[in-house]
């Protein structure tokens, strides 16, 4: 399949420009149009993950759509609102999946999301297929940014998907992880890097990990995401480091045995 180039639509010219877009103009996305309904998927461990599931079509033959946020985001993430927004008025169903830990997810997760969790997704996928029944039919589609991107891509490449994946969507997903880290806390990312320190310090404080994660003042120690990565992330999934788990991770997302590959 070809796709066209991308061609930046002025005045958001340049890759800062775009990130803060959003927050600068801040896009309504009325979703109140559409019927909504929150579905609880249970994990084997007892946390539990949140997803909004609106519907397009009362009668809807399409794939539902499952949108998978990045970094600090939840289902009412801008551009997770703005996507669900276009393919609710264009008559597709769509789940706006909050990932372990993340948003109204936070206060049922003892543990919280990574890039490599895609047995989270796998699960949500099964349950789904039991609480509507005609997806076996219609299947599903699979919409990702950044992290959630990554979550994406490996969970593709495993295989094993206990509903029909009819296509899928990554958006900006931060393949090699280590250099992403690396990136974000260049110099001239400062205000970036800040900004998401705090908001995953936010976010661990919102959720019911426990007590001795959620210490304000080691937290407020942590000054930089890969310290957060090194310190909490990684460990707290059974990984020794955080190059163990960045390494990992990039391995099964493009491993050779895969079904997908780095452009």
């Amino acid at each position: 399949m070809k796709l066209p180039f991308f061609e930046p639509r002025p005045p958001w010219l340049g890759g800062d420009l775009q990130t803060v877009r959003n927050m600068i103009v801040r896009p309504v996305a009325r979703l109140t149009d559409w019927p909504q309904e929150q579905l609880a998927f249970e994990q084997q461990d007892g946390d539990c993950l949140l997803g909004t599931l609106g519907r397009g079509s009362p009668e809807s033959t399409r794939p539902l759509g499952v949108l998978l946020h990045g970094l600090t985001g939840s289902e009412d993430s801008l551009y997770v609102r703005n996507t669900t927004h276009y393919f609710l008025k264009h008559g597709w169903d769509i789940l706006r999946l909050n990932h372990r830990g993340a948003g109204p997810s936070g206060v049922f997760c003892r543990q919280s999301y990574h890039a490599g969790r895609s047995e989270d997704l796998r699960a949500v996928l099964g349950q789904l297929r039991e609480k509507l029944p005609n997806l076996k039919e219609r299947g599903v589609f699979l919409m990702g940014y950044s992290l959630g991107a990554n979550m994406a891509l490996k969970f593709l490449g495993e295989g094993d998907f206990p509903l029909p994946v009819r296509f899928a969507i990554s958006v900006s997903a931060p393949i090699d992880l280590m250099q992403t880290q690396q990136a974000i806390m260049k110099p001239r990312n400062r205000i970036y890097h800040r900004y998401l320190l705090d908001c995953m310090r936010r976010e661990v404080l919102a959720s019911a990990q426990p007590e001795e994660v959620k210490d304000r003042r080691r937290l407020k120690q942590l000054k930089s995401v890969w310290e957060f990565d090194d310190t909490l992330t990684a460990p707290r999934n059974g990984f020794r480091g955080l190059k163990i788990i960045t390494g990992r991770i990039r391995h099964w997302v493009i491993s050779p045995g895969s079904t997908c590959r780095r452009s």
